[in-house]
């Protein structure tokens, strides 16, 4: 009895280590916070401009949201707070690269939250740089009257 004993704890110690090992697995949940940068600068669409607009990333686990805030894509359209969600970026240097397609967009207007598909919009490209001192971008926007570039220009608040 004595034996099994031993030969029982010796078992149970060999497993531990087994158990304990640093192999490296990815099996480790890893987690990290977003990154968020805000910008005041200027958007062109649709031939006018408008200065002054915020915007905000947040960028997380190689996507990014962008918020514009107070935006309009045209004279007839009420501002709005577009946002475009899980924007890829790559990280180049000190640069982050935005490049995604078929952008998921949402406005927010009067308290009002909706897809911006049910105006007939879509995006469907979005590229940009993130750097040390501001922010540059180019939307792709389809709209049922045809396709438009949606320009930003911004340097960090």
């Amino acid at each position: 009895m004595k034996n099994f004993k031993k030969l029982l704890l010796i078992a149970v110690a060999a497993l531990s280590f087994v158990a304990c090992s640093n192999d490296d697995d990815d099996d480790v949940v890893k987690t990290t916070t977003p990154s968020v940068s805000q910008f005041v600068g200027t958007v062109t669409a649709a031939g006018s401009s408008m200065s002054d607009i915020a915007l905000t990333t947040s960028c997380k686990d190689n996507v990014c949201t962008i918020v514009l805030s107070q935006v309009t894509f045209s004279a007839q359209m009420p501002k709005m707070d577009l946002t475009m969600q899980n924007v890829p970026y790559t990280v180049s240097g000190t640069d982050t690269i935005l490049n995604g397609e078929n952008i998921s967009a949402t406005y927010t207007m009067n308290g009002n939250t909706g897809d911006l598909s049910q105006f007939g919009y879509s995006v469907p490209s979005l590229t940009g740089t993130i750097n040390g001192n501001g922010i540059s971008l180019n939307v792709s926007v389809n709209s049922n009257y045809g396709q438009m570039a949606l320009e930003y220009q911004g340097t960090r608040n």
